[in-house]
């Protein structure tokens, strides 16, 4: 009796087993209870852990979930993966039941993705507070750079007497050279440039040369030979004379218009000006198809240096000045450089700091480079203390740290009227240097006046070190102070070069060194904060 019994038992589980598994060949998941008779004791203890760890919510979802039948599925992605093997089946946890609550709401990972849908996008969440804050700097500065505009501001009338001038000599007419003076940051060498752009299809060759880079005024010749000839042409010039007359001769072929632009021609000193009579004449040869602008900042140029010119009419040029920019056209080239970023600009730069700016500069030269640069200068300022500021802001929330792809904004002071005034008192000088008569030493303005005496009774700009020295003693005995010797006059020197008033070249003797006002007489005076020192010198003279 009781074998029948343990027969009937061993009977009904081979059953139930079978049954099973022909559950499983059908695709169809079995309630948890059936498939516990399948697994071994060590599945079954793995499959209880793992069913235990999860809430019954998740069990249900993943193990009691109901399926039509005859339909495939795939358990690998929603209830589990079922393989068999043999006569064995083994079922691998639900992806489900192992993935945390927070995964499942759809609107975390969307919006995450929109986020991040582009690399800007993802750049923009990467940065800092203190990053972020850099960015909005960088850009307004880059837009207030003082290299070739893309368009020519204020300029409409100047533009318009080049071309007239280009015109002229296009259609045969008389127009041979032309003399370009004004300021330093008057827009001469922008305008020129962007003339040249427009008109590149009238003119045949354009040679443009600074004179700042040719070492001395003979070595122009070959400068010319070799943008106008090439390099190959040029290698065999040795002399400037062998220069001359190979640029004559190209100028006297037949060929299209030859556009020559000399800037900072003043440089070009040599003795009885020869270099600059020379270049002047080569427009009236025979035949010759060259068109010569020069620029330079004396407005008496011809007059002062070359006076021969007037005496010959068809060496004399035609003359076009460049007034400084007025209060008004300032404002309106920075509002157009800063309207390239207008939603970043108006966080760092408020417009009140922008019309003081244009009226101090305005006040003194109109210099449109100076302007640029004290908007610069000030941004400079500004950010760094806008840097310290957010890192100080970051050290304060270290006990609860703002994750690198937070949206915090970060913390960003305007520059204002008291940052561009501190900028404007550095590069202009200060009121209260008036006030404090050792801000700038005795010694240091009768040099400087001494430089300025000197250039307004010799009309030279450059002038040795052993001459400054002689007027320098000589002045200094008329304003009854006792002058210093050599080695400090040159020491008085090196110090005027630090604070960039003057230039002082190098030479084998000391009193053959060359020295050279660095900035405009007007600002210089300015700077100086002594009128009545300077006027005093010039008046009483050597």
């Amino acid at each position: 009796m009781v074998e029948s019994c343990n027969t009937n038992k061993s009977y009904s589980k081979q059953e139930s087993t079978q049954a099973v598994l022909n559950n499983i060949s059908k695709n169809q998941v079995t309630p948890r209870k059936s498939s516990r008779h399948v697994f071994s004791p060590s599945k079954r203890l793995t499959s209880d852990r793992q069913t235990s760890d999860s809430s019954p919510s998740k069990r249900k979802a993943c193990f009691d979930k109901e399926q039509a039948p005859g339909t495939p599925t795939s358990c690998s992605k929603k209830t589990g993966e079922t393989s068999t093997t043999g006569n064995r089946s083994e079922m691998k946890p639900c992806a489900d039941v192992m993935t945390p609550q927070s995964a499942k709401t759809p609107t975390s990972s969307a919006s995450h993705n929109k986020l991040a849908d582009t690399p800007a996008a993802r750049k923009k969440l990467l940065m800092t507070p203190v990053q972020q804050s850099s960015a909005l700097f960088e850009k307004v500065k880059s837009a207030l750079h003082t290299q070739q505009p893309t368009e020519v501001l204020c300029r409409e009338k100047e533009i318009s007497s080049i071309n007239t001038f280009i015109d002229s000599r296009v259609n045969g007419g008389s127009a041979k050279s032309l003399y370009i003076s004004g300021a330093p940051g008057t827009g001469k060498t922008a305008v020129i440039k962007h003339v040249l752009q427009q008109r590149s299809q009238d003119i045949g060759q354009t040679v443009f040369i600074n004179s700042m880079t040719v070492q001395s005024a003979f070595a122009m010749f070959k400068a010319i030979a070799v943008e106008m000839l090439g390099s190959k042409a040029a290698a065999s010039v040795r002399t400037s004379k062998h220069a001359e007359q190979l640029i004559i001769n190209h100028l006297t072929s037949p060929g299209k218009l030859v556009l020559l632009v000399l800037d900072e021609m003043d440089q070009l000193d040599s003795k009885h000006q020869q270099v600059l009579y020379t270049i002047f004449e080569w427009p009236s040869i025979a035949k010759s198809r060259l068109l010569l602008i020069g620029i330079a900042n004396s407005l008496d140029l011809t007059d002062r240096i070359l006076p021969r010119l007037n005496v010959n009419i068809d060496c004399r040029p035609e003359l076009l000045h460049f007034q400084p920019y007025t209060r008004e056209q300032i404002v309106t080239v920075l509002d157009s450089r800063l309207q390239k970023t207008p939603e970043v600009y108006k966080q760092v730069l408020d417009r009140s700091a922008l019309t003081y700016c244009a009226r101090k500069v305005s006040a003194v030269a109109g210099d449109m480079r100076k302007a640029l640069d004290i908007c610069r200068r000030s941004l400079e300022f500004t950010q760094l203390s806008n840097r310290k500021q957010n890192l100080l802001k970051l050290q304060d929330e270290e006990s609860d740290p703002v994750p690198l792809n937070s949206h915090t904004k970060p913390s960003v002071t305007a520059v204002g009227i008291r940052q561009v005034a501190s900028v404007v008192d550095e590069v202009y000088g200060s009121a209260s240097s008036t006030a404090n008569p050792n801000s700038f030493p005795l010694q240091q303005k009768l040099v400087v006046s001494t430089l300025l005496l000197l250039m307004k009774s010799s009309k030279v700009k450059e002038f040795t070190l052993g001459k400054v020295l002689d007027s320098y003693c000589r002045v200094c005995k008329k304003q009854d102070v006792a002058p210093s010797d050599q080695s400090e006059f040159v020491s008085l020197c090196q110090l005027l070069e630090c604070r960039g008033l003057i230039i002082l070249k190098k030479a084998k003797e000391s009193r053959l060194r060359k020295i050279s006002l660095k900035m405009d007489p007007k600002e210089l005076e300015f700077a100086m904060q002594d009128k009545l020192l300077i006027s005093s010198v010039l008046d009483k003279g050597l």
